[in-house]
């Protein structure tokens, strides 16, 4: 049995740190399109922050954004969302203000951030690293009164958290997941991505890969951090990048080159080269 389809994390795996993608990787992608082999980038980010090269590329028909709560079809303009409902927003938050997080609501395909804790000192206090600083300055949303923006929201579509301490995030996490509707990935460091858990890379994998009959065994993929471990250990073969974190090595099935070295080049030329499928 080959492999028929191809889901990636982005940051860190196929963008690299400039979060730009290498000639060779998106020359490859163009490649598995037109043997009818589906690449899927598959994020923690939000669609809107997809880069818009990818959102428009024509080889590029489905995404699975906010590590799984949205699955989006191009082609048909339909979304599919696993949402966190205000009943357990509201839970959730409770829960993240006894711990002091800081964090930021991924709703509506936007993050939005709290205005009066967007800054470099906030930053600096709970270690959220320059690539991160980066890409919150280049794409949240500042809101004044954020207690007021949360209160109605239906479907949150994913929660990012900084915790002050490695114990904190520890504890945090068991908190937020004792209910079972909730699951925090640590993706890095003190850093959780809060969704449903129903939601996740690896249900969202599965679930278009079904609705395209294509079996789990016939399933590749591909991460670099603790957000990446459902879809790694869902599928037929899950691989990590080579500067992927030990936690994810861990789990999966074959450690490939890094991010660096045009990693979907890699995974084409040794999984999928010369096979031919149908258009999904």
């Amino acid at each position: 049995m080959g492999y028929k389809i191809l889901f990636s994390d982005l940051d860190g795996t196929f963008l690299r740190h400039d979060m730009t993608a290498s000639p060779a990787d998106w020359d490859t992608v163009r490649r598995m399109a037109a043997a009818g082999i589906p690449f899927v980038p598959c994020t923690g980010r939000v669609h809107s922050e997809i880069p818009e090269e990818l959102r428009n590329d024509p080889a590029i028909r489905y995404y699975i954004s906010a590590n799984g709560a949205v699955t989006y079809d191009k082609v048909t303009d339909t979304r599919t969302i696993c949402g966190i409902s205000n009943r357990l927003l509201q839970e959730v938050l409770s829960i993240l203000h006894s711990y002091n997080a800081l964090y930021y609501i991924r709703y509506n395909s936007r993050t939005h951030s709290d205005a009066t804790r967007h800054n470099a000192a906030t930053y600096a206090t709970y270690g959220v690293n320059d690539y991160d600083r980066d890409f919150l300055d280049r794409y949240a949303v500042r809101i004044d009164d954020y207690a007021a923006f949360t209160r109605d929201l239906e479907d949150t579509e994913m929660i990012c958290v900084f915790l002050p301490s490695a114990e904190a995030t520890a504890a945090c996490k068991a908190a937020l997941e004792s209910s079972g509707e909730i699951y925090a990935a640590n993706s890095y460091g003190t850093l959780l991505e809060v969704f449903h858990a129903k939601a996740g890379k690896g249900n969202a994998l599965l679930n278009l890969a079904a609705k395209l009959g294509i079996d789990r065994r016939e399933i590749v993929a591909v991460g670099d951090t603790g957000n990446d471990i459902s879809s790694v250990t869902a599928a037929g073969l899950g691989l990590a990048v080579g500067n992927a974190t030990e936690a994810l090595k861990a789990v999966a099935d074959s450690v490939i080159v890094p991010n660096t070295d045009s990693p979907i080049t890699h995974i084409y030329e040794q999984y999928f080269k010369g096979e031919r499928h149908a258009e999904v």
